[in-house]
């Protein structure tokens, strides 16, 4: 979990999602039998392994197109945190563009 995460928000979407796998009987695939970080991307992805996001946009994207984290969060939470980040975003991209 990112450090710069909202420890109550980030641990009830997990939360979340690990009682929806109970309760929809999700199957666990097999476990990992070489370390992830001497793979390349195309061999993780080989075994079924998505990449995380690799910025804030793409997590933004995921999180927005995410049922269980807006069925978790609610309307009102989810539309701050999503407003919060989007005015992150701009805040980091006109420090980067007046320096």
């Amino acid at each position: 979990m990112d450090s710069a995460a909202n420890p109550y928000l980030a641990f009830s979407v997990l939360l979340a999602a690990g009682l929806k796998g109970i309760k929809e009987e999700y199957e666990l695939p097999a476990e990992a039998e070489h370390s992830m970080w001497a793979l390349t991307d195309a061999e993780r992805r080989s075994m079924g392994f998505d990449p995380l996001p690799m910025s804030l946009e793409h997590a933004l994207a995921v999180m927005e197109r995410s049922e269980l984290v807006a069925e978790t969060l609610g309307e009102q939470v989810f539309s701050s945190s999503e407003r919060s980040v989007k005015k992150l975003m701009r805040t980091a991209n006109r420090s980067l563009h007046s320096s």
